[in-house]
């Protein structure tokens, strides 16, 4: 909650009458970047990520519509209220409003991803896709592992390599050329036991494409009408939600642990 206030005051500061001047304000880069790096800073805070998070990563992981979107949506509710053709309800006018700012979101989203050096960029767009179904997932506190995992920034070699904090980028435990976050939770063999439960759940191991689907739970539209199956769905989605994050808070606080003592 405390969190999520930060969030909320911070959107207040920066887009005070913006219904005024959000069309002309939020043309030139440089007005939209200053609010970037604004929203950024709550962001990080809000999800406990690494100051090297990227703003589309952040602003993704807390759920915090982009200042600049967030500015034009709110002027087009206020065109479209003002306009005497208007026969929308102003909840109605709200709602499609907010489904064009989540596509445009949406296409930012994919772009980002497919920029050069985006690497973290990349390993969360590749767990996270889908902008909308990140945002109707059921509530959920991201933790300081959870958003190391997520976003690839946390004790993983080829992390603190990019930054001259290892000399290389090899697993301490099994010798992989390459320690990233994927190998760390999915591949490395050191962290098997870890794994095992949730792969009982899903009756194989788990992979990055599970973690959308996991954290996500079940779209409403895919479940049953029978209650009693409905009930049972949403129980073992909550399960696999509780395994999966377990799974990454065991693995990242003994690595953290293996790591403190390295260094000792």
């Amino acid at each position: 909650p405390k969190r999520a206030l930060l969030g909320s005051v911070t959107n207040s500061k920066l887009l005070s009458a913006s219904t005024v001047w959000a069309t002309i304000g939020v043309k030139r880069a440089k007005n939209r970047n200053a609010m970037a790096r604004a929203q950024r800073a709550t962001a990080l805070r809000t999800t406990r990520a690494y100051r090297t998070v990227s703003a589309d990563a952040s602003s993704l992981l807390s759920s915090m519509l982009p200042a600049d979107l967030l500015a034009h949506e709110r002027a087009r509710v206020s065109d479209r209220l003002s306009d005497a053709d208007e026969h929308r309800t102003k909840q109605a006018v709200k709602t499609r409003e907010r489904e064009i700012s989540i596509a445009s979101w949406q296409s930012r989203w994919d772009r980002a991803a497919l920029a050069p050096g985006a690497v973290g960029r990349r390993w969360t767009h590749r767990l996270l896709p889908n902008v909308a179904r990140w945002l109707t997932k059921p509530p959920m506190d991201l933790t300081f592992h959870l958003t190391q995992a997520l976003t690839a920034h946390g004790c993983f070699r080829s992390y603190l390599l990019r930054f001259n904090r290892a000399e290389d980028s090899y697993c301490s435990y099994c010798m992989d050329p390459d320690d990233t976050a994927e190998h760390t939770l999915f591949d490395c063999p050191r962290w098997e036991d870890e794994r095992s439960t949730l792969t009982r759940l899903l009756r194989r191991p788990p992979r990055p494409a599970d973690v959308e689907e996991i954290l996500c739970g079940p779209r409403s539209d895919d479940l049953p009408d029978d209650p009693a199956a409905r009930l049972r769905i949403l129980e073992q989605a909550m399960t696999n939600r509780r395994e999966l994050t377990g799974m990454i808070e065991a693995i990242m606080a003994a690595k953290e642990e293996d790591e403190r003592e390295e260094q000792r």
